[in-house]
């Protein structure tokens, strides 16, 4: 067995066409040009993801042969547990498993990959495959893709194996000493109907076919106004709560366009499988509104109030304690609802001015965030405009 090309643990150079962007921009043709101001934020359950990845690249690097042995050690600011270590596990048996039935195969350990059969589209496309075996002398290549998040991630017809096969086909000259690629998706934590460990073939026909449409939409990326076309690829897109392709997409789910009858079943369906990105759109055009509305722009019929807070006591049995110091009459149970513990505007209630002081000290007032709501709300709206605070001043 030998291992080549053990890149660095932690990539940071990314292509704008790689191979985890290439769904959405097959997809939507419009969303680099859409979303080339827009920040990259990543979640935790993203950075989870990372130090999986890095961590089983550490193991693979080092040849630790289990991950159980790595509990505790810190990546990418997690530390990994048995959780993380068991799923880091079926990764490496697989690839190991791999390395025992193909003695003659090599290994490369997240090899920098590029697709240099489209530079003439684009000459920056690449990516980095988390494991590739190569057995040559069967013809074969593997292209292995760890995935640690719980969201199900099929093989069949995925742009992102399809990317990193062409890729390396293209960077290790191999396009005619291969007959086939097999993709692999590890997804430890999410089960499937096809298990954890699932594989789907590509012929070198296939390929070629998929580097058109990867070349197809690198082209129609470029163009001066790219079309903006909705679908579940939305569902992390930042601009999802202010993309009107999406909102569109999103109401026509709704209402099917169709004024009379039932949801056929293949509505419902389609429905089905994109409320998720539906529901993602809606929350984040809230967001949206909300953020534009704290800088002064607000939607015609809302307006910006105080949300209620609700005060928390800070501790329960000094409450108790100290209340009833001032009151022996005070009881622990009087401070409770059945489950839970009372409000401070109901603890208030037929109190002295020394229990108050009392309830004012354990349930401090938390700051209260702003929220949009219709203009028929009683509350109070929030003038968001600076220079209102100076109106009918003369100066």
């Amino acid at each position: 067995m030998s291992v080549h090309e053990i890149a660095p643990i932690a990539q940071t150079l990314h292509s704008r066409y790689g191979g985890s962007k290439m769904a959405v921009i097959i997809g939507c043709p419009g969303y680099l040009v859409a979303t080339k101001d827009c920040k990259d934020v990543e979640g935790d359950a993203a950075k989870k993801g990372t130090a999986a990845h890095n961590a089983a690249e550490f193991c693979l690097k080092y040849r630790i042969m289990d991950a159980v042995n790595i509990i505790g050690s810190e990546f990418y600011g997690h530390t990994v547990d048995e959780e993380m270590a068991e799923g880091i596990n079926i990764y490496l048996q697989y690839i190991r498993g791999l390395m025992l039935k193909h003695p003659n195969a090599t290994m490369h350990i997240e090899p920098k990959v590029t697709m240099s059969s489209v530079a003439h589209v684009d000459d920056n496309v690449f990516g980095y495959i988390d494991c590739l075996i190569m057995v040559l002398d069967e013809g074969v290549l593997y292209v292995i893709d760890f995935k640690f998040g719980m969201v199900v991630v099929d093989v069949k017809d995925n742009s992102q194996i399809a990317h990193y096969a062409v890729s390396a086909l293209d960077t290790y000259n191999l396009w005619f000493r291969v007959n086939k690629v097999i993709g692999v998706i590890v997804q430890p934590r999410k089960e499937h109907s096809d298990g954890l460990v699932r594989s789907t073939e590509f012929s070198i026909e296939d390929l070629m076919k998929w580097r058109d449409v990867i070349v197809d939409a690198i082209r129609k990326s470029k163009e001066p106004d790219p079309m903006r076309i909705a679908g579940t690829h939305c569902h992390y897109c930042p601009k999802r709560g202010e993309c009107r392709a999406r909102m569109l997409y999103t109401v026509t789910l709704s209402t099917t366009l169709k004024p009379n009858g039932d949801m056929t079943d293949d509505e419902i369906a389609v429905v089905l499988e994109n409320i998720p990105s539906m529901l993602k759109n809606i929350e984040a055009m809230k967001e949206h509104a909300l953020s534009i509305s704290r800088g002064g722009t607000i939607p015609t019929g809302y307006k910006l109030v105080r949300a209620s807070a609700r005060s928390v006591c800070s501790d329960p049995d000094k409450f108790v304690n100290e209340m009833a110091a001032v009151n022996p009459a005070f009881k622990k149970e009087d401070s409770y609802w059945p489950g839970n513990m009372k409000g401070k505007t109901e603890l208030k209630k037929k109190r002295s001015k020394e229990e108050i002081e009392i309830i004012n000290k354990y349930f401090p007032t938390p700051d209260a965030n702003t929220q949009l709501v219709p203009l028929s709300n009683p509350k109070s709206a929030i003038n968001t405009d600076a220079s209102q605070a100076f109106k009918g001043v003369i100066l």
